[in-house]
């Protein structure tokens, strides 16, 4: 049975923020889709790293809005 990829790759960059880009294969193998190239994202690694401990909770926090 084939699978459909979709992948998330989470950038620092070198001036200390973060960019996100998607890519979605679909289960044909058939050429891949570019979701997100380069969008620049903002995480609080301090007040994500608090919320370790409850993965409920770091889910609901990590969620994209």
């Amino acid at each position: 049975m084939a699978y459909a990829d979709l992948e998330v790759f989470v950038r620092a960059l070198p001036d200390g923020g973060h960019a996100v880009d998607m890519r979605f294969r679909r289960a044909d193998g058939s050429a891949d889709s570019e979701l997100a190239s380069n969008v620049p994202i903002t995480l609080d690694l301090a007040a994500l790293n608090v919320l370790l401990g409850d993965p409920a909770v770091y889910g609901r926090a990590t969620q994209l809005r």
